[in-house]
């Protein structure tokens, strides 16, 4: 896959933000939930900014994670799990 793992989009009051891996369905992987931190924190200093839409590019989107891509932000036992079907 050539590009940003996550697109972004401004509209006024309006933040759109596309996740770019169709090949991989769009799956949270650590570079992806690094690149969707990044672009949520750029939303978030955008003082126009005021909603951000999340979208997916391609026929599906699986917003899930491996457990190996949740190990390495696991930091303690009061860390939530990075995904709501992950077991602490």
């Amino acid at each position: 896959m050539a590009g940003d793992l996550v697109l972004k989009a401004i509209d006024g009051p309006v933040a759109r933000l596309t996740l770019n891996d169709p090949d991989r369905a769009n799956v949270l992987s650590t570079a992806m939930m690094d690149a969707l931190g990044a672009a949520l924190a750029e939303a978030a200093a955008d003082i126009r900014v005021r909603v951000v839409v999340l979208g997916g590019r391609g026929g599906s989107t699986a917003p899930a994670t491996t457990s190996a891509s949740c190990a390495p932000r696991r930091t303690g036992p009061d860390t939530p799990p990075c995904s709501p079907n992950a077991r602490p």
